[in-house]
């Protein structure tokens, strides 16, 4: 009788299976009794240091040779286990003998608090710590930590930004992106730090050098201005620190904290626009076609009273014009009580391509009664 090519190889793995399986057998059995070596070991150790000071017990209990607790804990129950040699027998309810230490009693839950024995000054600073703690971020003014230095022998003024706290996230995020610039006025020429991501609170911790004949220290005035940086579009500026060098001794280091304010300009810049616009252009040749994708708009103006303004119902409408004379106009969806919509619409128009270079695109966002930006 021959066997078949399948049934041999069935034979092989089933006897190789059978091979591994005993070779772990032995090896879990060897692993086993060296942890238990080690073990007994540790115990022996314990037992030559610490003897055995109630041979009696081990008598009144023969089942249990041994009692071995690796590390007693208050409120920890104590486990059994029997050795090959007589152990110390740790009896949690034995009566106190002589030689023994007296032991503190434990506070518990059911035992009064004497107030005499409170010291509140181990409490005053916990709580000053919370309450700053509880106190949102959003209460409290923006403010930089930097410090301006001369060196006289090089004519070089030295400004260090180390840090900013409480910045306030711009069109209703929780994060931002921010940097910082620094310039020495009147020059306007800036420098520029690493974007933090991510923060309201960042940590720059980066030097700016600037060349100052020591004669024209008095008329100079340091300008940090901080920035949120966005990828596709107009970074928003959070507002400027300025400090007068006349007004401190720059001759050492001097460490300022100062809060971050808005600019009148900058302010006035703020109110007059009214929001962004996210899009995208694309033209394809062949077809002659001119792709408009409008993502979202973000910080758009409430609508309504002085007193009882409300979130706009907006919507974008493109015109496409032609030595000012319109072509085409179509418009997105409307999106319902938000001054950040998201419209992510796509806007096709057929362009010829000799027409292209002279056609003017205007985006509206219109609400009900009127225009927020042209």
């Amino acid at each position: 009788m021959t066997l078949s090519p399948g049934a041999i190889a069935g034979i092989v793995i089933v006897c190789f299976i059978a091979l591994c399986l005993v070779a772990y057998g032995i090896y879990y059995v060897i692993k086993k009794r060296r942890e238990d070596a080690e073990y007994f070991d540790r115990c022996a150790k314990l037992f030559k240091k610490y003897g055995n000071r109630k041979p009696e017990v081990v008598a009144k209990f023969p089942y249990a040779e041994a009692t071995f607790v690796r590390a007693p804990v208050p409120g920890q129950q104590f486990t059994s286990r029997e050795l090959g040699r007589v152990q110390e027998f740790i009896d949690p309810l034995r009566a106190p003998m002589a030689g023994d230490t007296e032991r503190t009693p434990m506070a518990s839950m059911q035992t009064p608090i004497d107030p005499a024995a409170i010291d509140p000054r181990l409490y005053s600073s916990i709580y000053s710590q919370e309450s700053i703690q509880m106190t949102p971020s959003s209460t409290k003014s923006p403010q930089v930590y930097f410090s301006i230095e001369y060196d006289s022998t090089f004519n070089i003024l030295k400004v260090y930004i180390d840090q900013a706290r409480f910045l306030k996230p711009q069109h209703n995020s929780n994060v931002c992106n921010p940097y910082c610039t620094v310039a020495l006025l009147p020059e306007r020429k800036e420098r520029q730090s690493q974007i933090q991501r991510r923060t309201t609170d960042p940590i720059f911790q980066e030097h700016f050098s600037f060349d100052v004949p020591k004669h024209q220290l008095k008329d100079k005035t340091v300008l940090v201005k901080f920035f949120d940086y966005d990828q596709y579009s107009r970074d928003e500026c959070f507002g400027i620190v300025t400090q007068k060098l006349d007004e401190i001794n720059v001759e050492r280091k001097v460490d300022l904290w100062k809060k971050i304010s808005f600019q009148k300009g900058l302010v006035e810049e703020a109110r007059e626009r009214a929001g962004d616009i996210l899009l995208r252009l694309g033209y394809l040749p062949s077809a002659e076609k001119l792709t408009v994708v409008l993502l979202k708009a973000r910080s758009l103006k409430e609508v309504g009273p002085e007193g009882d303004k409300k979130p706009p119902d907006p919507y974008i409408r493109v015109a496409v014009l032609h030595d000012g004379n319109l072509l085409r106009k179509k418009k997105t969806s409307t999106k319902r009580k938000t001054c950040n919509p998201t419209y992510n619409q796509a806007i096709n128009f057929a362009v010829p391509l000799d027409v292209l270079p002279q056609v003017e695109l205007q985006f509206h966002v219109v609400h009900e009664t009127g225009y927020f930006e042209n």
